[in-house]
């Protein structure tokens, strides 16, 4: 909706409303930034993983060594999660 057609319905003059906007009541504060939100930290010992396994492959580009690490910890997850035959 047009600034006019809405200062018209409500009984405010055009002057009114720039002299309000200028008015420092009408600036708004900067706000900070939100914080980047982490569902978890990753353990120093991961963060190492992390480093040798990219040192060890030094052919291997970022996107694709997170595309191999998501591989390796979801095989090592359900390897962990699988039931193990009985003797085991």
């Amino acid at each position: 909706m047009p600034v006019a057609v809405s200062l018209k319905q409500q009984g405010v003059s055009r002057s009114s409303y720039f002299r309000w906007k200028q008015q420092e009541s009408w600036k708004q504060e900067p706000s900070k930034p939100a914080p980047p939100v982490q569902a978890f930290e990753a353990l120093p010992e991961e963060k190492q993983a992390v480093v040798k396994y990219a040192l060890d492959h030094p052919g291997i580009r970022h996107r694709e060594l997170s595309v191999q690490l998501s591989f390796l910890t979801l095989r090592d997850m359900v390897a962990r999660l699988s039931p193990k035959p009985h003797g085991e």
